[in-house]
């Protein structure tokens, strides 16, 4: 009984938030933001990575690899995100993995378009990859993260890329980290009180339609539904709202997220759909998903 009990007290007296995300989704900045405002210390697993990649002479892509037959790499890291689970002090993890092994948590997953992404790797000095153009960065970016899942699903057998695992869920593609961060502690304070919030946050104008839009479609809907399927986000229900928020200039809107259906839904989509909704409005999607005929 006792180490159960202390696991709650520590829980409640002593909250923790465990941020992981999208490569390039700025879990940096925003973590620093939430130290400011919160006083919480910063434990980046990612600094540990990457100085384990130094060490061996290799890229972090090439450190991934090198993980699945040596195991040890990730222990070391585990171990000691486990071990801060566990004591009385609030942190903050900056952490791929700290939503597994610090469960109780405030676990919270920064989404990110790729290709925004990889133009914010490829411009940050920080790092120490390079690379000879954007488009090498998003190939990278998107080999290290199937390198990651398929690693974590062998090695743990869990899904990290599956929303369902995260308390609040944040798209960072056009929100700035101010803003992100706000929304963080507002959804953590709610979550450390026991009261509901919002646990889904999405760019407006990433977000897919699901039919031609007529008038008056969604208008009496005060809440947004939308379907995830693998990186593409589709609205069921609260096409109106999106629009109000793309014309408001809203970088983040709530959204109710789905993960059923998709199969039910394909054969109806259309990129007219899509075409129409950009010049509605005014918008223009980087590429049409190829599941839209």
């Amino acid at each position: 009984m006792c180490p159960i009990l202390y696991n709650f007290v520590v829980m409640k007296t002593y909250p923790k938030i465990s941020l992981t995300g999208d490569l390039g989704s700025g879990k940096s900045a925003v973590s620093k933001l939430l130290n400011e405002q919160l006083g919480f210390p910063v434990i980046s697993t990612g600094s540990i990575q990457r100085a384990i990649a130094s060490k061996h002479g290799m890229s972090t892509l090439e450190l991934n690899e090198y993980t699945k037959t040596h195991p040890e790499i990730d222990d070391e890291i585990d171990g000691r995100v486990t071990e801060l689970s566990e004591k009385p002090e609030s942190v903050i993890f900056d952490s791929r993995l700290a939503w597994h092994f610090a469960p109780t948590s405030f676990r919270v997953y920064l989404l990110v378009d790729p290709y925004v992404a990889a133009g914010r790797i490829f411009h940050d000095k920080r790092t120490s990859e390079k690379y000879m153009h954007i488009e090498e960065a998003h190939q990278k970016i998107m080999a290290r993260r199937k390198s990651e899942l398929e690693r974590f699903s062998a090695y743990y057998n869990i899904d990290y890329g599956d929303l369902r695992n995260f308390d609040l869920v944040v798209e960072t593609t056009h929100a700035n980290p101010e803003e992100v961060a706000d929304c963080i502690i507002r959804s953590f304070e709610a979550w450390k009180a026991d009261m509901t919030f919002p646990g889904c946050w999405l760019s407006p104008r990433n977000l897919l339609p699901t039919r031609m839009i007529c008038c008056g479609i969604d208008k009496d809907r005060t809440q947004l539904n939308v379907l995830q399927h693998d990186r593409c986000f589709l609205i069921i229900h609260g096409h109106t709202l999106v629009s109000k928020a793309i014309a408001g200039g809203e970088n983040l809107i709530q959204a109710t997220l789905r993960h059923e259906g998709f199969e039910d839904l394909k054969g109806s989509l259309r990129k007219s759909f899509l075409k129409q909704w950009e010049d509605m409005n005014f918008i223009r999607f980087r590429e049409y998903p190829e599941f839209y005929q």
